[in-house]
């Protein structure tokens, strides 16, 4: 859902950079987009607080924690990041 999302503002904003971490986009994403980009952060939010749940009381459960909650960032991150390289590249 992320790297779909991403992939619609890459369309949107073609020929334009679009922000690699944090900015505002050339153009705005349609409510869609960000409906869909929304619903997947909550999506990988949800995830990762039901593996960190089922972990809470497993031995050793802080550094499982800790990766239920790296795998999150991943999952919301690496998405939008490799798109937004690749778009970004084809731009310059």
């Amino acid at each position: 859902m992320t790297a779909r999302a991403t992939a619609e503002l890459a369309r949107i904003n073609n020929g334009r950079a679009l922000p690699v971490a944090w900015g505002e986009f050339a153009v705005r994403p349609t409510p869609e987009v960000r409906r869909t980009r929304i619903t997947a952060a909550v999506v990988s939010v949800v995830g990762a607080w039901t593996v960190a749940g089922a972990l809470w009381n497993a031995e050793n459960a802080a550094w499982m924690i800790a990766l239920a909650f790296g795998i999150l960032a991943a999952a919301t991150y690496l998405p939008r990041l490799l798109v937004t390289m690749q778009h970004n590249r084809e731009v310059e």
